[in-house]
């Protein structure tokens, strides 16, 4: 008899301590949930970018998709602008940096070879809910006719850091005033004009950078410059470059979505 109570002793301690496992497992979770919560203006359980480039089938990824682009790694150019220079020597990701006057946009921008690093990594390669802004992969800032679109990703903060600003533009005043974003990149200083705001459906490839000839090029940009809340005298040629800026809306299937052209260089 004082064998099976010892027994069932041993059964209740040893359930009690998996109760306390278990327990402490799902606090962690809920914490790190909460503190997630806690940081983003909003949560989207979406991807903050589409990953898959439209051209591909999900089977027909692989390593070679995402791998880096001779860009990080490149040899630096004379005319790189001392602002990149400065945080490229700490962290040789840094391709560029960008600056919008009257917001708190002014940060390196960084290139990982990927559209994932810096979704959860600062500019010290540390882990982080706020990331930092990048670059998309597909991009080429040396040679920025390659694509023609320049993508740049960035959270969108409760702090109001990161690219929280960019909800500022969908005030008419707000997107008069600040129509110049400066982003200088390793192929030298630029400033870029802004001409569309609108909030993007998932389902809009707005992120493309493959046009078959330069006519498509245009019917893209002006369509989307057609789907800005507010309108411009901007007219758009197959020679502009654009840049495109991206975060989250309040709607998990949209992204809130700002176009600029290049008009210096």
């Amino acid at each position: 008899m004082k064998k099976k109570n010892n027994e069932n002793g041993l059964i209740a301690a040893i359930a009690c301590i998996m109760l306390l496992v278990v327990g402490s497992v799902i606090y962690s979770s809920v914490s790190e949930e909460k503190a997630a919560s806690d940081a983003f203006d909003f949560l989207c359980t979406a991807p903050l970018i589409m990953e898959t480039p439209k051209a591909l089938a999900a089977e027909e990824i692989t390593n070679d998709v995402v791998s880096p682009s001779p860009i990080a790694s490149a040899t630096p150019v004379p005319q790189i602008p001392d602002k990149v220079m400065e945080y490229r020597v700490l962290n040789e990701d840094t391709i560029g940096y960008i600056n919008i006057k009257g917001t708190v946009i002014d940060y390196p921008v960084m290139y990982s070879g990927d559209n994932e690093f810096y979704l959860n990594n600062d500019f010290n390669k540390q882990s982080s809910y706020y990331g930092a802004i990048f670059l998309d992969y597909r991009c080429d800032v040396y040679d920025m006719a390659k694509t023609k679109n320049i993508i740049l990703y960035g959270h969108r903060m409760k702090d109001g850091s990161m690219f929280r600003s960019l909800v500022y533009y969908f005030e008419k005043d707000f997107f008069d005033s600040h129509r110049i974003v400066r982003f200088d990149t390793l192929a030298g200083t630029m400033d870029w004009e802004v001409f569309a705001i609108f909030e993007a459906n998932i389902n809009f490839y707005y992120i493309d950078t493959e046009f078959s000839n330069e006519i498509e090029w245009l019917k893209f940009i002006r369509y989307c410059q057609s789907l800005s809340l507010y309108e411009t005298d901007t007219v758009l040629t197959p020679e502009d470059i654009v840049l495109t800026l991206s975060t989250c809306s309040t709607d998990k299937d949209h992204r809130v979505v700002v176009m600029a052209r290049l008009i210096q260089h």
